[in-house]
């Protein structure tokens, strides 16, 4: 009898295809965020986050009408670089939901990144029906080190971003060419704008297009280069052919886009644009070439990788036409095998083609050798090489399914490994710059940002030794001349400050943050019209700027020209008509002139633009006191006081239009509104109560000073105020025992004592009255006008102890 024989277990047969499609996505989701979830406790860093988000105020103003617009306006801006409107308001919705914190940033990157992962899971098994080759292609893309910089970086949003719009519009166009219609077309050609507002380098997305027609999508005639030989593995069969004519029909609308794109985006780029002078062509091209089998090599061999790669000064012959020929012979055995492994040049054109935008032959603004954010689309099109390719090998070799299983999971697993490493050197601008010098040796960017990293620790001495590292590197090198001089002005040294200043200048006269900051320097150690002249100069070479015109009027008024700052304030304001500070400046301009409703007009639009700045308010009180509005003037007084209690200016015209005002009643109903705002504003309160003791309203007064006693126990002036309102209402004891405390509290105070024998002399006790009076003597009072004149010591007044303790003391009563 014949032993029944046992047949193996297939794994992928035990679960279903949806089960399966649920395990790979769950992998990739996880592992993805082992990588990666530790960015959340990671900082923003120096190197463009500060242009993106931290020090761009339109997009830390979150989403609103005018950052749209500013946005969306395609017009060069000293801010902004290229133009990338969807990706400017993917930042400006994250200040929007998360603030300044840049654990939401960071893990926004993260989703778009997970999410381009699945994507092109989904579009590779759409296309070709091979589930796990479009696994290992996702989880190469989700996993590689060389995709960190796109992820982890906060200003490489627009990198993740125009990403997930490509997989949009490639699942989008997959649908159309599976079943063709104009609502699929239009939805395809929508997401492709998207894409290309997130970033530029999506021009290249009609190639793509084209090479997926030819594979996997198969929809060239078959009578088209070798596409009628085609190896039917791993391709489906379930879309048309097409002739040739019309899958280039289809795409015009997508290049018309791409050229007007590519117009649009060098436009913006004229004022940052690398001349050919400074990097000639040749060594550009040069660059471009050897740069395609550097990114190869990181894409295989993924170790060094660095934020930053200077751009070389010149590349040897043999290197430039070792990497030609390398190039030359892959496309050729690839194009040569496409019959039959089509996959193989496809993918390599997809890696050639896409890495088109980033070749360096247009530079602009930094412009490094090559970088690993550059890689993120291109990458895609060596994965399936490696992977299809290395499928194909698998076959041919008859290697073992476990084995076939084993390899790719332990390649995965070390780049696993790298990647998280990779991502931890992003934790902040010291780590990450510490690590890039550490990997592409001295250069003079690396030295720069890691020593502003250090001077965001306080760490002014060793970020200065980097800075000069770095002119040591490159004696060019302005921006470390120029951070210099701005560590020197923080630590008030300002005569270094402008040496370092000067330097930056002398290598690049338009650098207007130079001429700005030497001015700022130069105005500080008193050399006021070289200070006006380096203004005036970055003003020139920056013109229309609101707040250099601010500072240069200021000088100008400083330098005794009036009429120039006059002038040059109107012209602040004229160009940015909130600009409250020159606003108020032009109204102090009309007092001295005398010209006061011109002041008050001024001040008033300052104050509506800026309703809590003390100065502006205190200058509309000083305004409507000089005009004789006491009432206007003691409301804004009194908002100043609700502001600022302690303020100085602000009780001074307080007091002034308390006591200039005509009709009491008007200033106590203002007080009473103004403390309906603050309750517990000490000052108003003790106004009012004065106030209410010159009415003679005592029992109202006793109210208010006894509830600033509550809340300032320890108040000279409010406890006298108290004592003296009990006494005028005839409650001598309260009286009596506020002013003991008060002795208290200041034993030597003359007008107390003074106050006490008042009191007394009020209930006739002239023993107790002289008493007093002698005690406030001996602390050093002497006004003798208060002695002859103060009702409260007309009882005691024609007293013979009164007129003892006068002429005891050579004061000389009237008869």
């Amino acid at each position: 009898m014949k032993t029944p024989t046992k047949h193996k277990r297939n794994p992928e047969r035990s679960f279903s295809s949806s089960q399966i499609n649920i395990i790979i996505v769950s992998i990739l989701i996880i592992v993805t965020l082992i990588i990666y979830w530790q960015v959340k406790d990671f900082n923003f860093i120096n190197f463009d986050d500060e242009i993106y988000v931290t020090k761009n105020e339109i997009v830390k103003s979150g989403l609103n009408q005018k950052s749209i617009a500013w946005a969306f306006n395609p017009a060069p801006s000293k801010i902004k670089t290229y133009w990338h409107p969807a990706s400017w308001l993917s930042h400006m919705l994250d200040v929007q939901l998360f603030g300044l914190n840049p654990a939401g940033h960071h893990l926004t990157n993260v989703f778009f990144h997970l999410l381009n992962s699945f994507l092109l899971f989904l579009l590779l098994k759409l296309m070709t029906g091979a589930v796990w080759r479009s696994a290992i292609v996702a989880a190469l893309f989700a996993w590689h080190p060389i995709n960190v910089d796109s992820v982890a970086w906060i200003a490489e949003r627009k990198n993740v971003l125009s990403t997930c719009f490509l997989f949009l519009t490639l699942l989008s166009y997959q649908r159309y060419a599976k079943s063709p219609n104009k609502t699929a077309y239009m939805v395809t050609l929508a997401f492709f704008i998207a894409g290309l507002l997130s970033k530029p380098m999506l021009i290249t997305l009609p190639f793509i297009l084209l090479l997926l027609d030819y594979w996997p999508l198969r929809r060239f005639n078959r009578n088209f280069l070798f596409a009628g030989h085609m190896d039917e593995t791993a391709s489906l069969k379930t879309f048309k052919s097409v002739p040739i004519r019309t899958l280039l029909i289809e795409k015009i609308p997508f290049f018309v886009i791409s050229i007007a794109l590519i117009w649009m985006v060098t436009s913006t780029l004229s004022s940052t644009k690398i001349s050919l002078s400074a990097v000639p062509l040749s060594l550009r091209i040069s660059n471009a070439i050897v740069s395609y089998v550097l990114y190869a090599y990181k894409l295989i061999w993924p170790f060094n990788l660095a934020v930053y790669y200077p751009f070389p000064e010149s590349i040897p012959d043999w290197q430039v036409a070792a990497s030609a020929g390398l190039l030359i012979t892959m496309t050729s055995i690839f194009a040569l095998s496409a019959s039959k492994r089509p996959y193989l040049l496809i993918g390599w054109l997809w890696y050639l083609g896409t890495m088109v935008p980033a070749s360096g032959l247009i530079q602009s603004g930094l412009w490094p050798a090559l970088a690993d954010r550059w890689a993120y689309v291109p990458g895609i099109g060596f994965f399936i090489v490696i992977v299809w390719g290395g499928a194909y090998l698998f076959q041919r070799l008859q290697v073992k399914k476990s084995l076939s299983f084993f390899l790719p999971a332990l390649l995965l697993g070390a780049l696993i490994v790298i990647s998280w490493q990779q991502a931890s050197h992003w934790q902040n601008s010291r780590t990450l710059f510490q690590h890039a010098i550490a990997v592409t040796g001295e250069n003079e960017i690396s030295n720069n940002n890691y020593a502003l990293a250090l001077l965001e620790q306080d760490r002014p001495a060793e970020a200065i030794a980097f800075l000069k590292r770095a002119v040591a590197i490159n004696p060019t090198y302005t921006k470390s001349y120029y951070n210099i001089g701005i560590i020197h002005s923080l630590k008030n040294r300002y005569a270094d400050a402008i040496t370092y200043f000067k330097k930056a200048i002398a290598h690049d006269k338009h650098y207007v943050m130079a001429h700005k900051n030497l001015a700022y320097a130069l105005n500080k150690t008193g050399q006021i019209n070289p200070a006006i002249d380096h203004f005036e100069i970055s003003l020139k070479l920056e013109p229309n700027d609101p707040s250099t015109l601010f500072r240069l009027a200021m000088l100008y008024r400083k330098a005794g020209r009036e009429k120039d700052a006059y002038t040059t304030f109107k012209e602040a304001v004229r160009i940015n008509p909130n600009h409250y500070l020159a606003l108020n400046e032009i109204g102090l301009h009309f007092i001295t002139q005398d010209e006061m409703q011109k002041a008050v007009t001024y001040f008033l639009k300052a104050h509506e633009m800026a309703p809590n700045n003390m100065d502006i308010i205190n200058n509309v009180s000083a305004a409507f006191i000089s005009m004789q509005k006491m009432k206007k003037a003691l409301a804004y007084a009194a908002k100043a006081l609700q502001a600022s209690p302690f303020d100085p200016a602000s009780q001074k015209y307080f007091l002034t239009a308390v006591k200039h005002i005509k009709k009491q009643k008007d200033a106590i109903s203002t007080l009473e509104r103004a403390l309906k705002q603050n309750p517990e504003n000490v000052f108003l309160l003790k106004a009012l109560g004065d106030c209410y003791q010159k009415q003679a309203l005592f029992g109202k007064a006793i109210q208010i000073y006894e509830r600033v006693y509550q809340l300032a126990p320890q108040s000279i002036d409010g406890l006298n105020a108290l004592a003296v309102s009990y006494a005028r209402n005839g409650d001598v004891v309260k009286a009596l025992d506020v002013f003991f405390k008060l002795i208290k509290l200041d034993p030597q105070n003359a007008r107390l004592h003074y106050n006490i024998a008042c009191v007394y002399a009020m209930q006739n006790d002239i023993d107790n009255s002289i008493l007093w009076l002698e005690k406030a003597v001996q602390k050093g009072y002497r006004n003798q006008h208060k002695l002859r004149t103060a009702s409260e010591l007309d009882n005691i007044r024609h007293s013979d102890a009164f007129k003892r303790f006068m002429d005891k003391h050579y004061f000389r009563v009237s008869p």
